[in-house]
């Protein structure tokens, strides 16, 4: 069996599917050569559950809502913890992210190469780096061979939730145009833009795309690159599968 189509039971492999959703976050600011845009799949009706879980345990915690950067930096919510405990919490809070979200997605694109040949080449109309990420993780999705097969199961289609922000209108907006087209096999529902702080899903979205865009843009000799990998191994083991891509070309 494909890896993670080992979790279909729990997505009650027997009845229609309502809807796979992919919450998803962008990281990277004007100043960093890199746009990152990451989240994680999973059912409608398994993220619900996880929503409550996911606020039950923050609750418990003392937490209000998970900004990576604050957690990484320890301030903020975070103000006073020490790493150990950092790493506890994201630990057991990505445990309940696996029981919702089997598959973790993240799309990343060199902003100098994007730029220089999309000048070169003429492609006003591809729009920004944030939205050829967009374009190249569905993409991806559509060629992954698990998820080829839930997406053909009779009544299964793909929406996302997307954090509000200035790259989030663009991303709808392309959305809009490929769902129109009847792209991607006409398997495209919906795209909701919402804020970060409702959606435990975001935040889990914009942990892998915090700490995908960091790593990469980090030098590996960096004397801390491989204590911050090993936190974000160590946190998103839970999950099934990550996929990981850098964009360095584009034609």
């Amino acid at each position: 069996m494909l890896p993670w189509l080992e979790m279909i039971p729990r997505y009650e492999r027997n009845r229609r599917f309502a809807v796979l959703v992919c919450h998803l976050d962008d990281s990277g600011e004007k100043r960093e050569p890199i746009v990152t845009l990451a989240g994680y799949l999973g059912t409608a009706a398994n993220w619900s559950d996880f929503e409550q879980r996911a606020t039950a345990f923050f609750n418990d915690k003392g937490v209000d809502y998970l900004h990576t950067v604050e957690l990484h930096h320890l301030r903020g919510e975070f103000e006073g913890w020490d790493r150990d405990e950092t790493l506890a919490f994201a630990t057991t809070f990505f445990e309940m992210v696996a029981d919702a979200a089997p598959v973790g997605l993240e799309f990343s694109v060199l902003k100098s190469i994007f730029n220089r040949n999309k000048s070169d080449l003429k492609k006003v109309r591809e729009g920004s780096p944030a939205t050829f990420c967009f374009k190249g993780l569905l993409q991806n999705m559509m060629c992954d061979e698990a998820i080829q097969t839930v997406l053909a199961m009779d009544g299964v289609d793909l929406s996302f939730v997307v954090e509000s922000g200035p790259r989030s209108e663009p991303i709808l907006k392309d959305f809009n145009r490929l769902k129109a087209a009847g792209a991607f096999r006409g398997v495209l529902r919906s795209m909701t833009i919402e804020d970060k702080k409702k959606f435990k899903g975001l935040q889990a979205a914009d942990f892998l795309a915090y700490f995908s865009r960091r790593l990469r843009c980090m030098d590996k000799w960096h004397p801390h690159f491989n204590d911050e990998l090993a936190f974000f191994q160590a946190a998103t083991r839970p999950i099934a599968v990550h996929s990981h891509f850098l964009a360095t070309a584009f034609s």
